[in-house]
């Protein structure tokens, strides 16, 4: 794999993480959902 390609880990808070059941605040993955569009669109150029 090229040593040149951006990577980046990108993560919700999920309470209860590691039990029979995980769960996550949908305004938080909302508002990752729209920053990753425009962290996108700005690596886009668009």
């Amino acid at each position: 794999m090229p040593a040149d390609i951006p990577v980046a880990l990108v993560a919700f808070p999920a309470p209860y993480m590691h039990t029979l059941f995980e769960t996550g605040h949908l305004g938080d993955i909302e508002a990752l959902t729209e920053w990753l569009c425009a962290a996108a669109r700005k690596a886009l150029g668009a």
